[in-house]
C-alpha cells in the first residue's frame, strides 16, 4: 500500500502530533508499506529527506514570507483557542478573519505539492493530520481515500461562524479520525456526518516506552535532578493550554510534606511558539511564577530530549502529571502509564479516557491546586499505593493503547474507505499475471477443522492442494505449527515454495532444506520452564510452545518476570508463547525478501486470530467467512463459504480471470 499524509511539522520537531505521526509512519512502512510526508519546510532543512525510512518533501521550496507564516499563525491560532478554551473570539465568518488569505496560502504550498505527487505516483491512501491543512481536500482527486485526523479538541459550544466554517470543510473528507468519543459527538451535533467519523487513539510507541531497568541515579544526574529526589514529570511544553501553573502552584503545599520533591518540565518551543509572541509571554509568565514562589531550586526544565531517550526519564520518576487547561488527548500520559508511571491529570480531554481515578492515579480539576498537591502528595508518601497503580497503568495501556492496536484500526480505515471508494477492488478484477505468490494459513483454511497434534495425511484435502498447485503460482504457508510438523508436510504434499512455521519463528525452504530461525534469550529459557511444567498436550517447536489457553495464567505465573519479555498470543483454544515481535506478518516479510516477491502482489488467506500480523502486510487479503472478526475488518474481501469451501471459492475466482 502507497500512504501519502501530511502534517504542519514532523520528525525530529518535538510535539504531540509529530510523535504520533512518526510512530504511525515507522509501523507502516514496518509492516511493508511505502510511505511519504509532507510537510513545512523550517528555515535550513532540505527540500527532500528520507527519515526511518519515510520519503519526506517539506514545502514550500523557498523559505515562506514572514508576513505569511505570522498571518497564518493568527488564523490558526484563532481556531485553536476557540477549539480548546471557547473564547468566543472567532466571531466573523472565517474569510473574514484576520489571516485568513495567508492560511489558504499556505494549505496551497501542501495542495500543489500532494497533487504534484499523485500525479507521478497514485496513493492508495491521503491522510491528513490536523486542521492546519484543512484545505488539503481541494488537491486530492476524489476517487482517492481521503482521511484526515482531528488532534485537537471539538467542544459542543464552539462559536457558529468556526464551527460552520469547520463542518463544511471536514465533509468534504472520507473519514474523519477523532481520539474521543466526546469530540465525535460534538462534531455531529455540529453537522458532521456520522458515518465519516471513526474513534482511534493516538499512537504512543509502546515497544519504546515501556517499564525498564535503568541506573535511575545516573538518568537524573544528566538532568541535573539531585538523585534522592521524588520526582514529579511533566512533558509538556509551554503553551496557552498547559498546566505548568497549576503544577507550580501545587508545589508549596507539596515540598511541606515531601521535602525532596522535585517538578521537572520536558519540552522546547514548537513550530507554533516560535511564529507566536503569546506564547513567548506565557513562558515569561510560568518563569516569574516560580521566582515569586521561590521554587528556583525545585523546578526543572530540561528543553526538548530527544524521543529515543525519554522512556529513561519517565522510568526514573515516581509520578506523571499533566494538569491542562485542555487536551486532545495527552499522550504523554501514555507514554508516562507504559513506563509504569501512576498519572495526576485534570478531567479535560482524553486525560480521563485513560486515567480512571483512584485506579492508577488521581483526576483533578483545572486550578484545584489544593487537591493536585494532596493527590501528589498521596501517591509520593504511599509505596504500595504507587505501585498498586503503576501495575494498573501498565494493565490500561496493555489492554487499549499498545501501539499494535493504533495500527490495526488505522488500517482497519484505510481499508474500508478504499473497498467504499473502489468496488473493483475484487480477486475477479485482478490481473492474474500481477499475482506472485497466494499465502494461506492452515489450520480452518486448507483443513475444515484443527487437524491432530501429529501430522496425519488424512487431515488434509487431497484435491484441495492440487488445485492450489494446478493455479501455477507460488504457493506459501503461514502456521502456528511447530517445524517437525511441518516438514512431514511438506514431505507428503510438495507443494509449497515457502512454509513461515511456529506463527513466524521458523521459515522453511523444502526445496533445498533451508531453515530460517527467529529466537531470543528469553524465548529459550521460557521454553525450558514450560518444557518443565509438563503440562497436557503441550506442543514444543524448535522456537514457541502451545498450549490449552486454561493453561494461560499459570504459564504467566511460572514464567515470572520472563513473562514480559515474551509474547502470548491467542489462537481459537490455544495460546502460544511466542518471541516478542515475532509474528506470522514478520516471518512473511523476511521470506518474501528472500525469495523476492513483492507483498503487494501476494494473495493472503487466512481465519484466525494470529492472522491478524499477516494482514497488517500489503497485498491483497481474503478472510475466509469463519473468520476472527477483526481479520474480516482488515480484509479486502471475505469468502462466501467457510475453510476448504472458502479457498476452493478462490480458486473458482482466479481460474475465471485472464
Amino acid at each position: 500500500m502507497k500512504i501519502y499524509y501530511a502534517s504542519q511539522s514532523f520528525y525530529p520537531h518535538i510535539g504531540g502530533v509529530s510523535t504520533y505521526l512518526l510512530n504511525l509512519c515507522k509501523e507502516m512502512v514496518k509492516n511493508g508499506n511505502e510511505v511519504v510526508e509532507v510537510h513545512l519546510r523550517p528555515s535550513g532543512d532540505e527540500n527532500q529527506d528520507e527519515i526511518k525510512g519515510v520519503s519526506i518533501f517539506r514545502v514550500p521550496k523557498e523559505p515562506i514570507k514572514s508576513e505569511i507564516m505570522v498571518g497564518y499563525s493568527k488564523f490558526k491560532e484563532a481556531v485553536y483557542k476557540e477549539c480548546h478554551y471557547n473564547k468566543n473570539e472567532f466571531r466573523k465568518p472565517a474569510d473574514q478573519m484576520e489571516g485568513f488569505s495567508d492560511f489558504n496560502t499556505v494549505n496551497e504550498y501542501f495542495g500543489e505539492k500532494i497533487k504534484e505527487l499523485l500525479e507521478e505516483n497514485h496513493a492508495d491512501v491521503v491522510h491528513i493530520h490536523d486542521f492546519q491543512l484543512l484545505f488539503a481536500y481541494k488537491y486530492v482527486p476524489r476517487g482517492i481515500p481521503l482521511i484526515l485526523t482531528w488532534h485537537i479538541p471539538f467542544i459542543e459550544n464552539i462559536s457558529k461562524p468556526l464551527s460552520e466554517f469547520l463542518i463544511k470543510n471536514l465533509n468534504e473528507y472520507d473519514k474523519i479520525i477523532f481520539s474521543s468519543p466526546e469530540y465525535i459527538e460534538a462534531a455531529v451535533n455540529a453537522g458532521l456526518s456520522r458515518d465519516k467519523t471513526e474513534l482511534i487513539y493516538p499512537i504512543a510507541n509502546t515497544h519504546l516506552f515501556k517499564v525498564m531497568n535503568v541506573n535511575k541515579a545516573a538518568v537524573r544526574e544528566k538532568y541535573g535532578i539531585p538523585k534522592d529526589s521524588k520526582v514529579i514529570l511533566c512533558v509538556q511544553r509551554v503553551d496557552a493550554k498547559c498546566g505548568h501553573e497549576q503544577l507550580i502552584k501545587a508545589m508549596p503545599k507539596i515540598l511541606k510534606d515531601v521535602p525532596n520533591a522535585k517538578l521537572v518540565f520536558v519540552g522546547g518551543k514548537s513550530m507554533s511558539s516560535k511564529l507566536s509572541k503569546d506564547r513567548e509571554i506565557l513562558n515569561q509568565n510560568v518563569h516569574q511564577l516560580i521566582k515569586d514562589l521561590n521554587l528556583d531550586k525545585d523546578v526543572i526544565f530540561t528543553g526538548n530530549i530527544d524521543y529515543n531517550i525519554l522512556p529513561e526519564l519517565y522510568n526514573s520518576s515516581d509520578i506523571v502529571a499533566l494538569c491542562s487547561k485542555n487536551e486532545g488527548f495527552g499522550l504523554s500520559v501514555t507514554e508516562g502509564m507504559a513506563c509504569g508511571n501512576p498519572i495526576v491529570g485534570t478531567k479535560v480531554g482524553g486525560i480521563p479516557i485513560q486515567v480512571k481515578d483512584n485506579e492508577n492515579g488521581f483526576l483533578v480539576d483545572i486550578g484545584d491546586i489544593d487537591t493536585t498537591s494532596d493527590s501528589i502528595i498521596r501517591i509520593l508518601k504511599n509505596n504500595k499505593l504507587r505501585e498498586r497503580m503503576s501495575k494498573k497503568s501498565v494493565e490500561i495501556v496493555e489492554n487499549n493503547f499498545k501501539m499494535e492496536i493504533g495500527i490495526e484500526k488505522h488500517l482497519i480505515v484505510y481499508n474500508k474507505v478504499i473497498k467504499a471508494k473502489n468496488e473493483f477492488h475484487k480477486i475477479k478484477y485482478l490481473n492474474r499475471s500481477d499475482v506472485k505468490a497466494i499465502i494461506t494459513d492452515l489450520d480452518r483454511t486448507i483443513t475444515d477443522r484443527p487437524g491432530k497434534p501429529e501430522f496425519d495425511p488424512a487431515d488434509f484435502d487431497k484435491e484441495l492442494l492440487n488445485d492450489l498447485k494446478n493455479l501455477g503460482i507460488d504457493l506459501i504457508l503461514a502456521t502456528g505449527r511447530s517445524i517437525y510438523y511441518v516438514k512431514k508436510l511438506c514431505h507428503k504434499f510438495n507443494i509449497w515454495r515457502c512454509v513461515v512455521a511456529e506463527n513466524g519463528a521458523v521459515i522453511y525452504f523444502p526445496s533445498t532444506k533451508k531453515t530460517i530461525t527467529l529466537n531470543t534469550l528469553y524465548m529459550r529459557r521460557a521454553r525450558k520452564i514450560i518444557k518443565s511444567l509438563n503440562l497436557p498436550n503441550t506442543v514444543k517447536g524448535r522456537v514457541i510452545t502451545s498450549n490449552k489457553i486454561e493453561y494461560e495464567k499459570f504459564i504467566r505465573k511460572e514464567l515470572g518476570n520472563i513473562a514480559d519479555k515474551v509474547c502470548f498470543v491467542k489462537n481459537v483454544d490455544e495460546i502460544m508463547v511466542t518471541p516478542i515481535n515475532v509474528n506470522k506478518g514478520l516471518g512473511l516479510r523476511l521470506a518474501m525478501q528472500y525469495l523476492n516477491i513483492d507483498m503487494e502482489k501476494t494473495i493472503v488467506v487466512g481465519d484466525g486470530e494470529n492472522d491478524v500480523d499477516m494482514f497488517l502486510n500489503p497485498g491483497f487479503k481474503v478472510a475466509l467467512s469463519n473468520s476472527d472478526k477483526k481479520l474480516k475488518k482488515l480484509a479486502n474481501q471475505i469468502t462466501k463459504d467457510p475453510s476448504t469451501m472458502g479457498v476452493k471459492e478462490i480458486i473458482r475466482q482466479l481460474n475465471e480471470i485472464k
